[in-house]
Formats: C-alpha cells, sequence, structure tokens
C-alpha cells in the first residue's frame, strides 16, 4: 500500500468514470466482478469509498485502486487516502479468440429478425468464453444482411389509403399529361399498383408489390377544372348511411341485408362480409373513429380505425366515453322455442373480447355516465322486470318494469323506481318516466348523480296528467319536454 496524502480525490473519481464509461464491459470482464466486490464493501457493508482507475486503452489486466483509509487505520502524520496497484496477469487467462465470440441480431419482434428490409447483426463475447478482450475498444460495428422483400416493406403510395388491410385509391389517380389522349375506349396507362416500398427500406427481389400496373384511363382524374362524376349502382335500395366525422369514408346498408363501404367519399365501393346478413349499424357516440356492424347472429363487426381494419365480436349496443366500455343486449334462448325467451345484457371493457352478464329479463340497459353525465364510470342502469320467470315476449302491464341501478358493474344493486316506462340522458340530467299505476300517467323524474331523484315541478294550478314525454333538443342547460297530457 501506497499513501497518497490529500490527494483530491474528486478529479480521480471524475477521470475513472469517464475511463470506464468508455471501456466495453466485454474487455474487462474482471473489472466488472472486481466493481461489484467494492461496491458491496463499500456500500452496502458502509466502508469507505473505493474507485477503480484501469489503462487508457482498456486492454490491460493491470488497475489501480483507490481508497481511503478508517480513521481507526491511519497513520500518525499520514494522510487518509491510499492507492494499491492490482495485477490480474498472473491469473493466466487467454486472449478471447474467433472461438469465444458469437453473432447479436438486432430484432424488430421474437418472430423476425428483418428490420427495414435487412438483418443488423453485431459480434460479442460469448457469455460463458472464460478469456478476456484485449482489443481496443471501438464502436460497434453493424454488419446488415438484405432480405427478400415483404408485404410489411411495403406503404399505402401517395393518394391511397389503408382500407381492411389493403391499400385502395382515394380517388381518382393523377396521371402524365401524355397518357391518356386519345380519348378512345378501353383506353389503358401505367398506374400506381397503390404499394411503395418505405423510404430506407433495403430489402431487395422477393414480392414487388410496388410495380406499375395497367389501368383503364376512365379512372384517371381529369383535366383541372372538369367536373367529374361516379355512378356506383347499388344492387338494391339503400336503408342507411353514415360518413365518419373528419374523414372521407362512408358505410352504406341495403334493403338486401348487406353493408358496402367507400373510402374516398363514394368514389369507389366494396361489400364488406357478403356472407353476413346486416341487420344495423351504429356510429361510436362518443369516438368518431368506430363503428359497429349488427348481424342477425351472435356476433357484430367493428372498427376503431375508421374501416381501415374490421373485427368481430358478439351483438345492440351502448356506449361511454371510455371507448372499450360496451353494453351488449340481446335474444337469449329464443331460436328454439320461447319457454325461456329473454333479453341479456352484458358488459365488455375491452371493446367485445371478452363479456360479463349484467342482468337478464331486461328491456334496456345504459352506461349511468356520459360526456356531461360526470358521475361513476362504474354504474349501469338498466330496465328489468320484476318477474324474472319464462317467456319475455308474453309479458304484459302486470309484470312491472323497474329502473335498477347497479354500481361496481351491477355487482351492486338498488333498485331505484318500482314501474317505469323509459329513461334517457340529456345533457347533466338523468331522467326518467315512473309509471303511477293508481293514476295511470307518468311522472317526471330527474337526477344530478344516478342516485337521488327530483320530481318535476309545474306552475302553481298546473296539473298535467302526462301520458307521454318527449325530449326535445336544447342548449341551455335545461330540460326541453313535449307532454302528451289531458287537462283537468
Amino acid at each position: 500500500m501506497v499513501s497518497l496524502g490529500n490527494v483530491n480525490l474528486t478529479a480521480l473519481r471524475m477521470r475513472t468514470a469517464s475511463l470506464r464509461s468508455a471501456s466495453a464491459a466485454e474487455h474487462l470482464p474482471s473489472l466488472a466482478l472486481l466493481t461489484y466486490l467494492l461496491y458491496q464493501h463499500s456500500v452496502l457493508e458502509g466502508q469507505p469509498h473505493l474507485l477503480i482507475v484501469p489503462v487508457l486503452d482498456s486492454t490491460s489486466q493491470k488497475f489501480l485502486l483507490l481508497g481511503q483509509v478508517t480513521r481507526e487505520f491511519q497513520p500518525p502524520g499520514q494522510g487518509r487516502n491510499a492507492a494499491i496497484y492490482l495485477d490480474f496477469a498472473p491469473l493466466g487467462r487467454p486472449q478471447c479468440g474467433p472461438n469465444d465470440k458469437e453473432l447479436w441480431y438486432a430484432r424488430a419482434n421474437s418472430k423476425s429478425e428483418c428490420i427495414m428490409g435487412a438483418t443488423q447483426w453485431y459480434t460479442r463475447r460469448k457469455a460463458d468464453a472464460d478469456c478476456y478482450m484485449s482489443e481496443k475498444f471501438h464502436d460497434p460495428e453493424v454488419h446488415d444482411d438484405k432480405r427478400p422483400c415483404e408485404e410489411h416493406d411495403y406503404e399505402c403510395d401517395y393518394n391511397f389509403v389503408r382500407s381492411d388491410g389493403k391499400c385502395v385509391t382515394s380517388g381518382p389517380e393523377r396521371i402524365p399529361n401524355t397518357q391518356c389522349t386519345l380519348g378512345t375506349p378501353g383506353e389503358k396507362y401505367m398506374g400506381s399498383s397503390g404499394y411503395c416500398k418505405i423510404p430506407g427500406n433495403k430489402c431487395e427481389g422477393g414480392s414487388r408489390m410496388d410495380e406499375p400496373m395497367s389501368k383503364d384511363c376512365s379512372g384517371a382524374e381529369p383535366v383541372e377544372g372538369a367536373i367529374v362524376h361516379q355512378i356506383h349502382p347499388f344492387p338494391s335500395d339503400i336503408v342507411q348511411s353514415e360518413y365518419f366525422k373528419d374523414s372521407k369514408t362512408v358505410l352504406v346498408r341495403l334493403s338486401d341485408f348487406t353493408i358496402w363501404q367507400s373510402s374516398n367519399e363514394g368514389y369507389t365501393w366494396e361489400q364488406k362480409f357478403p356472407e353476413e346478413r346486416f341487420l344495423a349499424f351504429c356510429m361510436h357516440t362518443h369516438t368518431n373513429e368506430r363503428a359497429y356492424l349488427i348481424t342477425d347472429s351472435k356476433r357484430f363487426y367493428y372498427t376503431t380505425d375508421t374501416c381501415r381494419y374490421w373485427h368481430f365480436g358478439a351483438q345492440a349496443l351502448r356506449f361511454q366515453p371510455r371507448s372499450d366500455y360496451l353494453i351488449w343486449i340481446g335474444n337469449m334462448e329464443c331460436q328454439t322455442g320461447y319457454e325461456n325467451c329473454r333479453a341479456q345484457a352484458q358488459y365488455t371493457s375491452n371493446n367485445g373480447r371478452n363479456r360479463q352478464l349484467v342482468e337478464d329479463y331486461v328491456v334496456n340497459c345504459s352506461w349511468a355516465r356520459d360526456e356531461e353525465l360526470r358521475i361513476d364510470s362504474s354504474q349501469i342502469i338498466c330496465e328489468s322486470y320484476a318477474n324474472e320467470q319464462g317467456s319475455q315476449l308474453f309479458f304484459g302491464k302486470e309484470n312491472a318494469l323497474q329502473l335498477v341501478s347497479g354500481l361496481d358493474y351491477y355487482a351492486t344493486k338498488t333498485k331505484l323506481f318500482d314501474h317505469v316506462v323509459g329513461f334517457t340522458k340529456f345533457s347533466e340530467f338523468l331522467i326518467v318516466a315512473e309509471y303511477l299505476p293508481m293514476r295511470g300517467t307518468l311522472n317526471l323524474q330527474v337526477s344530478l348523480d344516478g342516485r337521488t331523484f327530483a320530481s318535476g315541478s309545474f306552475p302553481p294550478g298546473m296539473h298535467p296528467d302526462s301520458h307521454a314525454y318527449t325530449v326535445l333538443e336544447s342548449s341551455t342547460k335545461s330540460i326541453f319536454l313535449h307532454m302528451t297530457m289531458n287537462e283537468f
């Protein structure tokens, strides 16, 4: 041990950190082990801090250990700082050779070693190699092996959009003014396939999805200033159509139970899932990118990205601001007989991939929370029959329709009203039409929290017996009603 006196260790620590950061761990396996032992000694055991200083080029097995002597062992008249010379060469560890190294491939995912059309690999010391790297440290050398082109090496070309996994035109294609000049029927031009290689991709050969295709000139973009129109004859009448907000995508349902989709404002159309019969489709009321296609079976199709991709799940829906949370209402045991035919409500928190039972024998179930009705997001409100037996098809007024609230996704239920004809949500209000059997009229009930309700009050001298309520559109944070009533 050589005493260094009161040396400024701050500068030495900074220099050591710089040297260690410039050294690869594979060059100094002994250094890594020694560093851990010193860490255990100085930090875990509460001993004075120790530092290691290697040779500048990191090729030597010799090190300088810097530390402090405890006050207990400090020689009289000498400083506490000390330096120790360490030499690991006598251990006889050989230098690493080619057989001690291996190839390491960078991976974008666990199933493929291809990144942007090439496999990237480096060399490194094997984990179990008993040797040391005597080479000077240098930045890792990247090796690229080009791979055959595949579908994931391409993206949609200009004027094309992704729809159900394919690139389709978003409108008439622009062509050079030297093509389609004859004006003859059947004239062709070479246009884009809809795909182009991703910029920077290094793949070669393989699938050539970007090769030009021969196309009819009638589908090309007209000259500037010319009026263009497109007619698409559907096989039957249109009974429902909707635009996706802030997009060019349109959905159409026909009277023959088919669904058609256009991703370019009606310029071209594609029939979706021809094997299915669709009864309706629903647009998500809180998220513009989502829609649901309802079939006559136990499943539905849904999109979460404006029809770029479709998925299928199970069937009538209720929405809430959290997009993946849905309530499904469908028929159960109604195909083979009517003894236990009923409507069942289920909820999902992952857009239909898994569902949990809410209630049987319901007429309507809905999330209590809305964009402005900010109450418990797990609360579900259902109109369910008091007697839950037999076939729901034959229930009459004698089986009262109750309004039940369930917290924690209907795990904790509370009956709000004994007899109702319906409920709705408007703005920050939850509105219930309570039925009063003794009078044969309705009573208006309003809540702001889904738990406490107040009866609707009318001007003095006005005592209407209401038989129906219609909530009209209003933007005044008040309820605008149309009432069907008898006045006494």
